[in-house]
């Protein structure tokens, strides 16, 4: 322990007060250091999320409206399948907008690919 003191001591002496850790490194050529160039722009990363957002809003419609759709002909109770029978509606409603939803991303991707060199 005391040791450790009368290094700590020594080294704020010797060199006044520098820090004296050992020689610095060279710095690596310009080159080396330089950072590549990122493979999706913010803009491009931004589109890809919002193509991504339609996509799953697209599924996720379709799924809900098929189930909705479904529903009747699979439901064991008479009630659950009057209920759902007087939601096809709904059901229907959701299968377009969800097929919709798959249109616009599919346009999307297809103008992005366009775009591409």
């Amino acid at each position: 322990m005391a040791m450790r003191g009368y290094f700590l001591v020594f080294s704020i002496l010797s060199e006044g007060g520098k820090d004296n850790r050992g020689p610095h490194l060279p710095t690596p050529p310009r080159y080396l250091t330089s950072m590549p160039a990122p493979l999706d722009t913010p803009r491009k990363a931004t589109a890809s999320k919002a193509d991504k957002e339609v996509l799953f809003k697209g599924v996720t419609c379709a799924l809900i409206g098929l189930v909705i759709l479904l529903a009747p002909y699979v439901a064991r109770s008479a009630s659950v399948r009057d209920l759902m029978g007087q939601a096809a509606l709904v059901g229907w409603f959701a299968l377009v907008l969800g097929i919709a939803f798959g249109v616009q991303y599919g346009m999307r991707r297809a103008k992005a690919a366009r775009r591409q060199p």
